[in-house]
């Protein structure tokens, strides 16, 4: 009797593992065909933080603006083409944002087609990473 109780346990939890490992393998498999599709230059605009999250940027909706309609002149220039001045324009608005808002205003640039300097966005990473870790990013401390 007692065996017939432990087979039968052993049989529910196998079911139930079998289904949460379903759940997570079906995540992982549809996070990484949005990075690839990404990565392999389809429709979808890499946003650069795939270590981050896996939201589409392409997503229907009206435009959300962050207080920085100033930022609409760099629309269609290269990432990489930016004055200091430029940065630390982009850097401030960063910087005065919610941690939470981050990854909305980066969307919100790239619907408007205004490429993130890679300075700042290697900024931003850094920001989320630390805010998804739990730890209290630098910027929350300043405030």
């Amino acid at each position: 009797m007692v065996f017939l109780v432990l087979i039968g346990s052993l049989v529910i939890v196998g079911v139930i593992l079998k289904l949460l490992h379903h759940d997570s393998a079906v995540s992982t498999t549809e996070s990484a065909s949005a990075v690839e599709a990404a990565e392999t230059g389809g429709d979808e605009v890499c946003c650069g933080l795939h270590e981050i999250c896996n939201k589409s940027v392409q997503g229907a909706g009206e435009m959300i603006y962050f207080d920085d309609e100033e930022l609409d002149r760099f629309s269609g220039r290269n990432e990489n083409n930016y004055t200091s001045a430029e940065l630390e324009e982009f850097r401030d608005i960063l910087l005065t944002l919610p941690v939470d808002e981050i990854t909305l205003w980066q969307e919100s640039l790239q619907k408007r087609d205004i490429p993130l300097p890679t300075e700042i966005r290697d900024e931003m990473i850094i920001l989320l990473a630390e805010f998804a870790k739990g730890e209290s990013p630098a910027i929350q401390k300043q405030k």
